[in-house]
């Protein structure tokens, strides 16, 4: 038998916009579709679909903060946002890659990020009454999810972070992954033999690793992207048509959790070829 993995949870971060610039905490609250003030906003462009950094680097360029009912957004061209953590407004039909749902239009937000961009857009929080159905291998307290792209959380090391960034030759920067839960004291890549875990009290499960895009190349600093990180998770992590780094993460019950907590893998899965 294996000896038991144990790590240090080096950080803890939720991005309230999706695509935006993202907010360390030092405790994460887990709800019935995910992590508390984790991509409960989004912006959609007019047929509705979902706007993020692949097609869109400079979201990564939006400053966001966290206050006590409130979101604030500070946007490049000046403007600053306070949006409502339980917003009220028109419902509009959204869609999150393949799924449909709906989201609580945000009129004067949207007319702000439209004109920085140059483009029309809205801005849409996350509706808790028409929430979003989860269709993940394991589902979590309820089934459903917010507006994250497929899991409630991913989960990320620190060495994984140093060990890509040095193979594709940029700045080491965890923010080009998005990461919820940062990983410390294990080697680079440990997370892909998490299947089970606990943080403090708290159950997780890691269904999948996570695959990745363009995305990865987009330099969260500049808001523009340049190729050289996804090539470089190409050379090293590639399989079955595709790149993966990090994983997927599903909780099993509702709960909080802090930095300070224990994390303890209590199954681990045979890592998958890759390279």
């Amino acid at each position: 038998m294996r000896e038991t993995l144990r790590m240090r949870l080096a950080s803890l971060h939720v991005y309230p916009i999706k695509s935006c610039g993202g907010v360390r905490v030092e405790a994460l609250t887990l709800d019935a579709h995910g992590a508390v003030d984790d991509r409960r906003f989004m912006l959609v462009d007019a047929t509705g679909r979902f706007v993020s950094l692949r097609t869109e680097p400079r979201l990564a360029l939006v400053e966001v903060a966290l206050a006590a009912d409130t979101v604030e957004a500070r946007l490049p061209s000046g403007a600053r946002l306070t949006l409502p953590r339980a917003p009220e407004g028109p419902r509009v039909a959204v869609r999150v890659w393949d799924d449909d749902c709906t989201g609580v239009l945000l009129r004067e937000a949207s007319a702000a990020f439209s004109s920085w961009l140059g483009a029309e857009v809205r801005l849409v929080g996350f509706s808790h009454e028409t929430p979003r159905a989860f269709t993940a291998p394991q589902r979590g307290p309820h089934g459903t999810l917010d507006f994250a792209d497929a899991f409630p959380l991913l989960a990320l090391s620190v060495a994984s972070v140093e060990a890509v960034c040095a193979a594709a030759g940029v700045p080491t920067d965890a923010r080009r992954f998005r990461p919820n839960l940062l990983l410390d004291d294990v080697p680079a890549f440990a997370e892909d033999e998490i299947a089970d875990f606990r943080i403090g009290e708290l159950p997780l499960s890691a269904p999948k690793l996570c695959s990745r895009c363009v995305a990865v190349d987009v330099d969260p600093s500049v808001g523009r992207a340049a190729p050289g990180v996804l090539a470089a998770l190409s050379r090293t992590r590639r399989t079955a048509g595709k790149v993966w780094l990090g994983t997927n993460v599903v909780h099993l019950e509702m709960g909080t959790f802090r930095v300070a907590d224990p994390v303890v893998v209590t199954r681990r899965h045979e890592v998958p070829p890759l390279g």
